[in-house]
């Protein structure tokens, strides 16, 4: 909102109250069940949680789109004022739920008639809450299932859109114009004529396609007309006929609706381009009231021609112009709307004074702050009040001048700060703790708005300042934002804590403090450059008062992270203490133009070299800064050699391969060392190490090592050891070797050497008895018959250059005999079986072993059974049946094997087949078993089953199914049996026994006329003898619920159906078979009695005319629908119709709808009326008041006509004209002569009416 503040602007809104009781109203349908959810449904919320409007804007849902189609004409002038009605209008609504499913959700709609709600394209139920004293005004909707994720409602409505009254008695919504009308939102009028969610913090895109009269006819006369709207103009389109024109206004950027303008009237349309200093070209849509004077267009066009360098300047401090287009909105409106508002893209004035410098500025400030940035509750309005109030003086004062002059600012809200008593009224409500709407565009929200930016701009300073201001709009455009994110966003980008200086200036309620200022310097001396171990630094800090107040609790914090590891601090005076690295000043009371200083002084350690004393201040309190001087210093010391540094020493004797290490003791702390290994003087190519192993080469020769040290800071130093002579090493390691396994003859033995030191060569000579073998000198060896029973040993000689040459020798092990390598158990080759030779399977064995068999039953062995296999006799049946192999060969240990006992199995019969069926088993039919080839001489029975149950008696070839066994599983079992062998017993695979099928079916027939309220009849025709039939009617394809009877008596329901009748046929053992009919379609009764109705009443403007229907068929439901010469006229459903200024002159008629379920629908038409008349005037008169003397007035007064008229006037003095008012002054050629004055009433839908007053006395001259 802007300019309403009374102090700063003359169109102030004034404040008036009413009181408007609740109502509750109800419509659309009734409740549906909705289907479960993951979630359970609930109630949207009927509030945004705003302190300021707790009733208005909803919870639940986010909307995303708003489009908005109204079909607006003009109903007459009134007062000076256009009256008009929406003929219809809808607002399509596309949201997406922000939590749970909602089963109920809420819009913010005053006023205006319901036609319909729909949500997701079906229609929902709604009620209307209103009460207008706490400002709520709900439209709760309950859609047929609970919405979830995207959802689109759409409102349908008509009627007389008005103006929504604030708390604080301005107006806002639609208010009427001379020539039309004007709807605007701020605060919370847009839901006067926009269903929604009324809330600044639930921004959407918009469209808005409004139809209106091509020429408007206001108390001027007539002229063309326009649409002024929001966003960019996308189409402007013309009726056929050319009377209607609709205009299209898209808004493609986030807006909130009280930012909306949507105004009617006769306008001056310029559609021009603004361009920018970048270059960006912005279209413009601006309109001037036609009305105006062409002084006033002038005025007008000079200052739009203004808007690109303003918007450019602006663009400096907010960033980029948010819009899509700009433009201007000047319309004079009688009353009500008299301010100044921030629409967006194109802001409204209500006259043409109101389009000056500061203003408009202003509201184009608005267009960042306020409509790109949103307040995201109106208790956050104070960020963009506060900000267009303050935005016109920063122009002023720096971007506008050649010559910027940013202090100007301050001291302008530094004065209005000051000028401002701490006792004032003005200060007691804070801007982000208000409740009260009435004072909602108050002192707080514009001037100590303002105020605050501009202490904010003193508290950050001029950088960080601007940098909040435009990454508010950066960071947040197409948002809604709170107080509290401006606060985050201010001390992220500054550093700064605000909490203090945030509860002072916006939610307290009282003054707040200015913040002071100050500029910060660190200096020291020396200056700078290359300071000596222990010199003394002297550093001074001054806090210079460039602000408008005291300099109190100012705080600074100097990091002396770098000084303090080289240097140590002095005694502090009072003011400095440190605390680890960090020293800090709290600054003492310092008046403006003065400042404050402090000192201390840091002593150079002794040992300091090569390092930095970088010391660093920084202002941590608010308005602190550094001077252009600066708050940080430097000072280096020269580098030094390490001290102390002593030589290095060698950790051990030296000896080959045995490694030994360069020691450091001695050098200063933190150093750090590089190494070099020298023998014979000579460096050893990369033994650059703390520690060195000597090698074979070494040996006798002087080593040395050469330690550097290096320390950050210090100058490197280089030390070398005293020589010490390289002495022979010794094997760390020679084991005494063992042998790989027990010596055997003919079997080669390893010597198992162990892990001998890297690079030991080994040599083998291996003994037996203690003799050495010729010969044996490899790693492993075989022993031979000869040394059967004999001591083995082998001995180890390792040898390696520069190292003592090590033998060792393995314990002595005798030689053992051979044994046959291979012998495995026997297996049979198959399950020993009467009358079926097996055999004895012996396995692989050593080359050159003979092998022997014995067989044995029930473990006694089988005389002569010697032979590799063996044939079982009906006597060994049951019996354990073995074999033994035994192996023999020459030196070797004889060897015998026996398999495991395998008892003997008996013969089985080798054919043995399943039986199967001759065919499907069917009731009364037989069936026989066919069983197969089986082995010669067995002998077969049979036996079958019914559902798993032997029938008894069942034992033939085969079998005659009964009724009984209708759908049981049927089965044959065959059993075989033979002298010797197992029996056998095989059943064929179970089928189920068929039904018999019926012979004749015939097709029914209906009978009978097919029309509601008429009988249909069955005819089944002749089934097969037994059968028993059963009935059932079909409509639609659907069975009718106990319609089982052979006739149906056909219902309304029925009507436009299909009907058919499906006959069944059952008998025991007999598959049911269901025959239906050719289906028949049911006609419409038809009503008998359907009278022409006849109008009852006078066609006369404000008369009601009635329908009388006469007398229809009982049960018959009437409705009417009155058109006016022929056509519909809409809304006009009822038995009566009351005649209004649309129908003067046309013939109205009724049509009566009768309508009964199952029958033809009527319709009957009245005859037409005759053309509806005007109405007729009262009786009235007219009477002259005054003395009818020369120099006095007469005042004529018209009485009688009625309430609503309006009257002209015409004087007389005899036969000539002298006015045309309501009074009349007497000149002097009245003198002498009667005076009369002839009244013309007039009011819309009646006939004009002129009376002439009596004559007065002669009129008398003027003595």
């Amino acid at each position: 909102m802007t300019l309403k503040d009374t102090s700063a602007h003359p169109w102030w809104r004034r404040t008036f109250a009413r009181a408007v009781p609740i109502m509750l109203m109800a419509g659309g349908l009734a409740g549906i069940a909705a289907p479960a959810h993951a979630a359970d449904p609930i109630d949207g919320a009927q509030t945004a949680g705003d302190a300021m409007f707790p009733n208005v804007g909803n919870g639940g849902y986010d909307a995303l789109n708003y489009d908005v189609v109204m079909d607006w004409s003009a109903t007459g002038v009134v007062s000076n004022y256009m009256s008009g009605v929406l003929n219809s209008a809808s607002t399509t609504m596309l949201a997406k739920t922000t939590g749970a499913p909602l089963k109920t959700f809420s819009l913010d709609f005053e006023g205006l008639t319901i036609d319909s709600v729909t949500v997701n394209g079906q229609p929902a139920s709604y009620e209307r809450v209103i009460d207008a004293a706490a400002i709520k005004y709900k439209l709760i909707v309950t859609p047929a299932t609970p919405v979830e994720g995207e959802f689109t409602t759409v409102v349908t409505y008509h009627g007389v859109p008005n103006h929504h009254v604030d708390p604080d008695g301005s107006w806002e919504g639609w208010a009427s114009t001379a020539d039309g009308a004007t709807f605007m939102g701020q605060p919370v009028g847009a839901m006067a004529g926009i269903p929604h969610n009324n809330m600044p913090g639930d921004k959407a895109t918009w469209s808005f396609t409004t139809t209106i009269p091509s020429t408007i006819t206001s108390a001027t006369g007539a002229g063309p007309s326009a649409v002024v709207g929001n966003g960019e103009l996308a189409a402007k389109t013309l009726s056929e006929d050319g009377t209607r024109t609709t205009w299209r206004w898209v808004q493609q950027k986030q807006m909130a609706s009280e930012l909306i303008i949507i105004s009617i009237g006769k306008y001056d349309v310029i559609e021009s381009e603004v361009t920018l200093s970048n270059g960006r070209v912005v279209p413009e849509w601006s309109f001037m009231d036609s009305a105006l004077s062409a002084t006033n267009k002038t005025t007008i066009t000079n200052r739009r021609a203004q808007l690109g360098t303003i918007i450019s300047r602006l663009e400096q401090i907010y960033g980029p112009y948010p819009g899509n287009s700009v433009g201007v909105v000047i319309d004079t409106v009688p009353s009500g709307i008299n301010y100044a508002l921030e629409t967006q893209d194109r802001s409204f004035f209500p006259s043409t004074n109101s389009v000056n410098g500061n203003t408009l500025i202003h509201e184009l400030v608005h267009q960042w702050y306020g409509d790109n940035v949103s307040p995201k509750l109106w208790t956050d309005i104070w960020i963009n009040e506060g900000m267009a109030t303050y935005g016109p003086t920063y122009y002023t004062n720096v971007l506008a001048p050649a010559t910027p002059n940013p202090a100007a600012v301050e001291t302008s809200y530094y004065n209005n700060w000051n000028g401002t008593a701490a006792t004032s009224a003005s200060w007691t409500t804070p801007p982000g703790a208000q409740t009260n709407p009435v004072n909602i565009y108050g002192y707080q929200t514009y001037t100590r708005g303002a105020q605050f930016w501009g202490a904010l701009n003193t508290a950050l300073r001029d950088v960080d300042f601007l940098k909040v201001v435009k990454q508010w709009q950066t960071r947040y455009g197409g948002q809604s934002r709170s107080g509290d994110e401006l606060k985050a966003l201010a001390e992220e980008i500054s550093g700064r804590d605000l909490d203090a200086f945030w509860q002072d200036w916006i939610m307290d309620g009282d003054k707040p403090a200015w913040p002071s200022k100050y500029d910060l310097t660190l200096a020291s001396t020396p200056a700078s450059g290359v300071v000596e171990p222990g010199a003394t630094l002297t550093y001074q800090l001054t806090a210079a008062n460039v602000g408008k107040v005291v300099l109190a609790n100012g705080v600074v914090k100097v990091d002396l992270a770098d000084v303090l590891d080289d240097a140590t601090i002095g005694t502090l005076p009072d003011g400095l203490a440190l605390d680890g690295t960090t020293l800090t000043w709290t600054v003492p009371s310092t008046a403006t133009g003065t400042s404050a200083t402090a000192s201390f002084d840091v002593v150079v350690k002794g040992d300091a070299s090569s390092d930095t004393l970088k010391a660093t201040a920084v202002p941590t309190g608010l308005g602190g800064l550094c001077s252009t001087a600066g708050c940080a210093t430097d000072a280096s010391v020269d580098a030094h050699p390490i001290t102390p540094a002593a030589d290095p020493a060698l950790s051990g004797t030296p000896t080959v391969g045995t490694a030994l290490s360069a020691t450091t003791a001695g050098w200063a702390a933190g150093t750090s060392f590089t190494y070099e290994w020298s023998v014979a003087g000579t460096p050893v190519t990369g033994a650059t190490s703390a520690s060195y192993t000597p090698v074979a080469g070494d040996l006798g020769k002087a080593l040395t090592v050469t330690v550097t040290g290096s320390k950050e800071g210090y100058l490197p130093v280089t030390k070398t050891s005293e020589p010490v002579t390289v002495v022979a090493g010794t094997l760390t390691s020679s084991p005494v070797p063992t042998l790989s396994g027990t010596p055997t003859v003919d079997t080669a033995v390893t010597a198992v050497t162990g892990s001998w030191d890297s690079g030991t060569a080994l040599a083998y000579a291996w003994s037996v008895a203690g003799t050495p073998v010729s010969g044996a000198t490899s790693a492993s060896y075989t022993p031979v018959a000869a040394d059967l029973g004999k001591a083995l040993t082998v001995a180890v000689t390792g040898t390696k250059a520069g190292y003592t040459t090590v033998t060792r020798t393995s314990a002595a092990v005798n030689v053992v005999a051979a044994t046959i390598g291979t012998a495995p158990v026997p297996t049979l080759s198959g399950t020993p079986t009467v009358d079926a030779a097996v055999s004895a399977v012996a396995g692989t064995w050593t080359s050159g072993t003979a092998l022997t068999y014995q067989w044995s039953v029930a473990g006694t062995p089988v005389s002569g059974a010697t032979a590799a296999s063996y044939t079982p006799v009906a006597a060994d049946l049951g019996k354990a049946l073995t074999v033994a192999v035994t192996g023999t060969k020459a030196g070797y240990t004889t060897v015998t094997r026996t398999s495991a006992a395998v008892n003997v199995v008996a013969a089985t019969i080798g054919t043995a087949p399943v039986p199967t069926l001759s065919g499907t088993p069917t009731v009364d039919a037989a069936v026989s078993a066919v069983a197969g080839t089986w082995t010669s001489g067995t002998a077969l029975t049979y036996q079958w089953s019914v559902a798993g149950t032997p029938v008894s008696g069942a034992t033939a070839a085969s079998y005659t199914p009964i009724a009984a066994d209708l759908g049981k599983a049927l089965t044959v079992a065959v059993t075989g049996t033979k002298a010797g062998y197992t029996t056998v017993t095989r059943t064929s695979a179970a089928v189920n026994v068929a039904a018999a099928t019926l012979a004749t079916t015939p097709k029914p027939v209906l009978t009978g006329d097919a029309i509601v309220d008429r009988t249909l009849t069955a005819d089944a025709g002749t089934w097969d003898g037994g059968v028993t039939l059963a009935y059932q009617w079909i409509v639609d394809g659907t069975e009718v619920a106990g319609a089982v009877g052979p006739t149906l008596d056909l219902g309304a329901a029925d009507l436009g159906k299909e009907v058919a009748v499906a006959v069944t046929g059952t008998k025991p053992g007999y598959t049911g078979v269901t025959v239906e009919s050719e289906p028949v379609t049911v006609a419409p009764a038809t009503i008998a009695s359907t009278p022409v109705p006849r109008l009852v009443g006078t066609a006369r403007f404000g008369s009601t005319l009635s329908a009388a229907a006469g007398s229809w068929d009982a049960g018959v439901a009437l409705a009417y629908q009155w058109r006016r010469n022929g056509s519909p006229i809409a809304g006009a459903t009822g038995t009566s119709y009351r005649l209004g200024l649309a129908d003067l002159g046309d013939r109205i008629t009724v049509a009566v709808t009768g309508t009964k379920p199952g029958y033809t629908t009527v319709t009957e038409t009245s005859a037409a009326s005759g053309a509806v008349a005007r109405a007729t005037l009262g009786s009235g008169r007219a009477t002259i008041t005054g003395p009818a003397k020369v120099g006095r007035t007469l005042r004529a007064r018209a009485t009688g006509f009625g309430s609503g008229v309006q009257v002209s006037y015409a004087w007389y003095a005899g036969s000539r004209k002298i006015g045309t008012r309501p009074t009349v002054k007497l000149g002097a050629a009245t003198a002498g002569k009667k005076v009369t004055v002839k009244v013309t009433v007039t009011k819309a839908g009646y006939v004009t009416k002129t009376v002439t007053s009596r004559a007065t006395a002669k009129v008398k001259k003027k003595k």
